[in-house]
């Protein structure tokens, strides 16, 4: 088995689980289900996005971190703004 069909370790969601999506490349946090296999990300900007949910998996550690970084980014300028 290739590394680019390795397949996924399914993962139960839920709203407000940090999810990365490697087809967008992107971490976002579920919003909610549209479907049975379509979830809605958030990012910290507010903007949102759909991913089919069977790609989604948990977030590696430097994935993490990412996502903390843009957090405080967007906080911050969020309150220069205000």
């Amino acid at each position: 088995m290739t590394k680019t069909n390795r397949p996924y370790r399914r993962i139960t969601l839920q709203a407000g689980q940090l999810v990365y999506d490697p087809a967008s490349e992107m971490v976002g946090v579920v919003d909610h289900l549209v479907s049975s296999n379509i979830a809605v990300l958030k990012r910290p900007w507010g903007n949102t996005f759909k991913a089919n949910k069977c790609r989604l998996r948990a977030p590696t550690e430097h994935q993490r971190r990412q996502y903390a970084s843009l957090v405080k980014l967007a906080r911050d300028r969020a309150a220069r703004t205000a």
